[in-house]
């Protein structure tokens, strides 16, 4: 199973590796795989080479949230959001509209779940479009 390291697990690891305790050791007693922890310390070492909990968990929010930002496909490309709208307004369901995209093998697509995002989150006028209204 995949997780994040917590704030907690950082400030562990920070600790343990300024013991000098080997990154299998780190990992074993964080209860994470060793490569979890040579990414971490790869992704989030300063340029003096000690790695600081607090800056390392401002770097990961900020690779988060730039991954998340990739998903709203629809923000950035507003032909591809044209598309989607008018397959919506002609009562096609989002998994309809991102099976057709990947039936084609369109360069973009876009898949369920940014289709519901963008939605729910910028679109609200097409929710009246959509199936099943749960929320």
């Amino acid at each position: 199973m995949h997780t994040h390291l917590t704030q907690q697990n950082r400030i562990e690891l920070s600790l343990l590796t300024r013991l000098g305790a080997s990154q299998r050791t780190v990992a074993a007693v964080l209860g994470v795989s060793p490569s979890t922890v040579c990414r971490e310390l790869a992704r989030n070492r300063r340029l003096s080479g000690m790695y600081n909990p607090n800056s390392a968990r401002v770097s990961a929010r900020t690779r988060r949230a730039a991954a998340n930002a990739l998903r709203i496909k629809l923000l950035l490309y507003p032909k591809l959001a044209r598309l989607v709208e008018r397959k919506l307004v002609r009562n096609d369901s989002p998994e309809q509209i991102a099976g057709w995209f990947k039936e084609r093998g369109a360069k973009l697509r876009v898949t369920i779940q940014a289709i519901y995002d963008w939605i729910y989150l910028h679109a609200r006028h097409l929710l009246k479009h959509l199936h099943c209204r749960k929320g």
